[in-house]
């Protein structure tokens, strides 16, 4: 009987070199099966993840949305398990073997393939990543409240309008937006590379000019003197630089706006950014006397609290000459020892994928002259909007 399951199992096996008995075919199944059930899983919850961040509307079409994920979902679990016993039948793979967890008195008790660990493993940092502490876990009372890409939750990111309602929102002591080339070297304020997520149009940035670009995008794209003609020296400003992929493109942005900012007379309200350690390390070489600060998405206290690297992190941030840290707020997971560590030249600075970004200057680390009286400080006045200042504004 058993001898007829392993048969019609694999009976398009005559090269296999492994003999299975029954039960190393039920642990197969079975664990492709826990594989097909954890990717619908993810799936599931990526499509909800993307709706409600990305297409950003909460009515009641969610709940179809939510419906039609879920069916989705069960049908794309019954295709994976198919496919899988289907390329199990073809090849025994090694991913499917029975890793051995625990055994007593040499019998096995508990088993499960590496197949079935990786995507438990795919699991965990989905959640890690959707799953998001919120700021207040920061417990600081000296936050200084930035726009992301302005006032993108009431307006499309960098755009004229989400920077024009920035501007007029005194909860926002600084605003910050992106900056990259089109084909023909067009400073455009844009985030991605590509008009996918925005434009839902295969498209990438790097291979429109920028009148071809204008012809294709659903809204306007500013041009980099659009946004700064608008916003003046009205408030500070972060600048990301978005790299280009080679360090001659960037140095050329960089170059470009430097010169700008400086016949504009701005520099003191300027904090360039990039995720790019060349560009800091560029600009801080060539002009030390602006604000600079490396951005990290995920780093390995996104999933896990690792003083190690958070020592490291600051070490970096310091050899670049970047005054502040820039981190995702995932990060926060791990606030207690960021701020404990965190050196005293440098600040840090937590972002969303919404439309805020904040400051957090550290009491313990004297950052603040607890001798001058900060309570109601303003930055509104001309002489007063700088990055430096920025540092010693305190939120009431």
């Amino acid at each position: 009987m058993v001898e007829n399951k392993k048969n019609n199992f694999y009976s398009d096996l005559p090269n296999i070199k492994i003999r299975l008995d029954n039960r190393d075919i039920i642990a197969i199944k079975k664990n492709i099966n826990i594989f097909s059930y954890i990717c619908a899983f993810c799936i599931f919850f990526i499509l909800i993840f993307i709706y409600s961040k990305i297409v950003n509307r909460k009515d009641i079409l969610l709940v179809f949305v939510f419906s039609g994920s879920l069916l989705f979902s069960i049908l794309l679990k019954k295709v994976i398990y198919n496919y899988g016993i289907h390329l199990a039948k073809k090849k025994y793979n090694w991913l499917l073997n029975d890793i051995i967890i625990f055994k007593f008195h040499f019998k096995k008790i508990f088993g499960i393939s590496l197949l079935t660990i990786i995507s438990f493993g795919m699991l965990f940092l989905i959640f890690i990543l959707m799953v998001i502490p919120n700021i207040d876990v920061s417990h600081v009372d000296n936050m200084i409240l930035g726009a992301h890409r302005g006032d993108s939750v009431r307006y499309i990111e960098n755009t004229l309008p989400a920077i024009k309602s920035a501007l007029e929102n005194e909860s926002y002591q600084f605003i910050e937006f992106d900056v990259q080339y089109t084909k023909d070297k067009k400073i455009i304020v844009y985030h991605d590379s590509n008009l996918i997520r925005l434009h839902h149009k295969l498209y990438s940035i790097s291979s429109l000019t920028y009148d071809d670009l204008l012809n294709v995008s659903d809204y306007h794209i500013p041009l980099y003197s659009e946004v700064m003609d608008l916003v003046g020296n009205k408030k500070c400003l972060n600048i990301e630089i978005k790299s280009q992929g080679n360090l001659i493109d960037d140095k050329k942005i960089v170059d470009f706006i430097m010169d700008d900012i400086d016949k504009r007379d701005l520099v003191k309200i300027v904090l360039f950014s990039s995720i790019s350690s060349d560009v800091i390390r560029y600009i801080n070489e060539q002009y030390p006397d602006v604000k600079t600060g490396i951005i990290y998405y995920i780093t390995s206290d996104t999933f896990l609290e690792s003083d190690e690297r958070i020592i490291n992190l600051y070490t970096e941030t310091e050899n670049l000459g970047a005054d502040y840290l820039m981190l995702y707020a995932s990060n926060l997971r791990n606030y207690y020892n960021i701020q404990k560590m965190k050196p005293e030249n440098i600040d840090i600075i937590i972002w969303y994928f919404n439309n805020e970004m904040y400051i957090l200057n550290s009491d313990e680390n004297e950052i603040i002259n607890k001798k001058v009286n900060i309570l109601g400080y303003s930055i509104k006045e001309k002489n007063d909007i700088s990055w430096d200042n920025l540092r010693f504004f305190k939120k009431i």
